[in-house]
């Protein structure tokens, strides 16, 4: 999707128009620029220009970086430009030294030998690169010092800005943080509710009270309506297209499954109902496309049903069609021991509506196992579930 940005030439003119907000790791290595949204885009390369950014805050800058032994020219994303400067190119993050250089902050395994046994340790070899960098401030000194290893600065975004900013502060050097529109996380709660389409299949068989074998082991489709509420957990500052979705439903679920077989008074049907109600709650890892006006997305993760009641009602009916009609009604008592575990996957399409609202609809294929227990102390069940939703939400931004 395009979003308004800029680019930096070299020779420092400012250029306003749109660029496109790419996923994965293009942003690094390449910018798709346009003066307005009836103009072709053009491709430009680490090195064409001085920087580009985004109106967010996302900048890029044309850095080089040593990888392998080789000098690389790459847009390297600035998080913090002042004295000491923050970039970060992929999963690295880099410190800019005064003289222009920049130097990678890591870790680094070393070999270390004990009573004749050899252990690879990690040694946080970044703290010592960062102190030997604002070595001028004594607030940095004692938070990079050894005894605060294990306290100090993680090698993560949100650590080393932290140890940035108090720096510059330190030293009252003024410094520019980027991204500062975007938060760390936005929580979106919104409602959700469907139509599930399910159904039961026993790897084993199922015996009746008179412990005759019900042959047909997989069970008629049960289509309910359910109501859910969902939140949706965003990570502006990390990523754009990435989120992690929570989403709670109540489900009443109803299968059934006959048996014919003749007897010497006719034909019988054996027919076994299942009714349970469960609440699932599942959770699920999303990527949007983000398009202009309707994006598509794609999202997949676990579930977790558990039944509120702890019991599930199964009733057998018996008839007998011949010279007179037989039937019989008789519960069959189901002794729950577990809950129910289960993966899913689906997409949708998203859309904004009335300017603080969006709208998604989904569809979602699933398959759950468990509900281990007893029929009548006889028989030992584990069972599977397939899904089938269709979705509908929406969500306050």
């Amino acid at each position: 999707m395009y979003e308004p940005a800029y680019i930096i030439t070299h020779s420092g003119d400012s250029l306003s128009g749109l660029a496109l907000y790419s996923g994965g790791n293009k942003l690094f290595k390449q910018c798709r620029f346009k003066e307005n949204a009836y103009l072709e885009a053009r491709l430009i390369l680490p090195g064409d220009v001085r920087a580009y950014g985004f109106a967010e805050g996302d900048r890029f800058e044309s850095k080089k970086i040593e990888k392998a032994g080789d000098s690389l020219m790459v847009f390297a994303e600035c998080l913090l430009k002042g004295k000491v400067s923050l970039y970060k190119y992929k999963g690295t993050f880099f410190a800019e030294s005064r003289e222009g250089k920049l130097v990678k902050l890591e870790k680094v395994e070393k070999e270390v030998k004990r009573h004749e046994i050899t252990y690879l340790q990690r040694d946080p070899q970044y703290l010592t690169q960062l102190w030997k960098l604002m070595e001028d401030c004594e607030l940095i000194v004692n938070e990079l010092s050894i005894q605060n290893v294990k306290m100090g600065p993680r090698l993560n975004e949100k650590g080393l800005l932290r140890l940035f900013m108090m720096y510059h502060e330190c030293m009252e050097r003024p410094y520019m943080v980027y991204k500062t529109n975007k938060p760390w996380l936005t929580i979106r709660p919104g409602l959700r509710g469907g139509l599930t389409l399910g159904r039961l299949y026993f790897p084993k068989f199922v015996r009746s009270i008179a412990n005759d074998p019900l042959t047909n082991t997989q069970f008629g489709s049960s289509v309910a309506l359910f109501p859910g509420v969902s939140m949706q957990f965003g990570y502006p500052r990390l990523t754009k297209f990435f989120s992690t979705e929570l989403e709670l439903r109540y489900l009443p679920m109803s299968f059934y499954s006959r048996y014919t077989r003749d007897v010497l008074k006719g034909i019988e049907n054996q027919d076994l109902f299942i009714d349970y109600s469960a609440i699932s709650l599942s959770f699920g890892l999303r990527y949007d496309f983000l398009k202009s006006r309707i994006s598509p997305y794609l999202s997949g993760g676990l579930s977790y049903a558990l039944l509120p009641y702890k019991q599930i009602n199964i009733w057998l009916i018996t008839e007998t069609l011949g010279n007179e009609v037989y039937m019989q009604r008789q519960p069959v008592y189901f002794d729950l021991r577990d809950e129910q575990w289960g993966v899913w996957a689906g997409g949708g399409i998203t859309r904004d509506v009335w300017g603080r609202f969006t709208v998604d609809w989904a569809v979602r294929a699933g398959v759950t196992t468990g509900f281990k227990g007893v029929i009548d102390n006889e028989l030992g069940l584990r069972y599977h579930t397939y899904l089938f939703s269709s979705v509908l939400g929406i969500y306050y931004k």
